[in-house]
Formats: C-alpha cells, structure tokens, sequence
C-alpha cells in the first residue's frame, strides 16, 4: 500500500536546509507551522514529544508557503514533489513517520453521476467494496 512521507518544508537559507533528516530535538525551538488536521496534528506533536513550539496552522499547505515567504518557520508537512526547485527544501522526520492516503465523503449525501462513476472507479482500482 502507498504511504506519504511527513517531513519538514523550510527555506534554503534556513540552518536546518543543508540537512539530509530532521529529528524531534531539532524542532524543538523552531516556529513550527503544523496541519489544521488535528488527527495528524495530534500524531506530529507525540512525535515531538509535545515540545512543540507552534506558530501557525494551515488547512493548505501552499497557504502555509506565503507564512514562510515572509518570515521565519518550518512547515510539517507530506512530502510533495511539487516543493523542488521552488527556494524550499524538504526534510523527511528521522524517525521515519508516514500516513496512509485516505478518500472520505459523506454516505448520504446527493451526488451526481459524475461523483458516482468517480467513487465507483476508486473502489474499483482498490479492489475495495464502496462504503457508500
């Protein structure tokens, strides 16, 4: 099964940039920008051992990129390739912490065809029954 990597966004003038991983000790003083979510924000700050200096959160993580344009901090964040090139570098957690992608949506809600044909599709890829 795929698995998405959590690690750390920063600045390539950052000191943390020219690391090749980045452990809990080392994010203890850092202004940390953390995921609205508060099921995987819940799960990062046991990782940190509830040390956590937090700065800010975000339900986007591009959002977060214009906090980080203007200023100090360090995004958690999943790994994207979409973040190369860009003036950040990403820094995978040591311990090695990842998160299985999830679809949800609503069982009763009206849908269109296009919505069914798309979740059917997705369970069928899967191999999984719809929860619909």
């Amino acid at each position: 099964s795929h698995k998405e990597l959590w690690g750390v966004l920063v600045r390539k003038d950052h000191p943390l940039a020219s690391k090749k991983f980045v452990t809990p000790q080392e994010l203890i003083n850092e202004p940390l920008i953390l995921p609205e979510n508060t099921i995987f924000r819940q799960e990062l700050l046991q990782w940190l051992n509830d040390r956590a200096s937090i700065f800010a959160t975000y339900s986007l993580v591009y959002n977060a990129l214009r906090l980080l344009q203007e200023g100090p901090g360090v995004i958690v964040c999943l790994k994207d390739p979409a973040f190369t090139d860009t003036g950040y570098v990403f820094l995978p957690l040591l311990p090695e912490q990842t998160v299985s992608p999830l679809l949800i949506w609503k069982k009763k809600l009206a849908r269109s065809s296009a919505v069914e044909c798309f979740l059917q599709f997705i369970c069928h890829t899967k191999n999984e029954s719809p929860l619909l």
